[in-house]
């Protein structure tokens, strides 16, 4: 048997596929908000859901699911820390494609009441 890539040689293990967190998760909500486009910091999710597991929930999306989330650590003084770092999370412009697309794929838009996919009959 050969082996079509040296990862294969050694039994490493692949990159993981892609895959959606289930729905009402905050990994899910999370995600939703990288595919926009939008940058994640913890001041921001805190005042967004009460929440400051944010970085948990990256942790998650990067490690069970899949997506290649970016970080940066941007300077986020106070009086009591001048010198205080955070992180701030971002999907690259492939990554929110994809994340884009398979949220539309799992969630299509509901049709509103009232109107439906045929034309009505004469």
């Amino acid at each position: 048997m050969q082996a079509d890539t040296q990862a294969d040689l050694f039994g490493a293990p692949s990159a993981p596929r892609q895959t959606l967190p289930l729905p009402g998760t905050q990994a899910r909500r999370v995600l939703e908000r990288l595919a926009t486009g939008e940058q994640i910091d913890h001041a921001g999710w805190y005042h967004a859901t009460g929440s400051w597991r944010l970085a948990a929930h990256v942790d998650r999306l990067m490690r069970d699911f899949g997506w290649p989330v970016q970080k940066t650590m941007v300077a986020s003084p106070t009086r009591l820390c001048p010198g205080r770092l955070i992180a701030r999370y971002w999907l690259c412009r492939d990554a929110r494609m994809q994340a884009s697309s398979a949220l539309r794929q799992a969630d299509p838009p509901e049709t509103p009441r009232g109107q439906h996919d045929t034309a009505p009959t004469p």
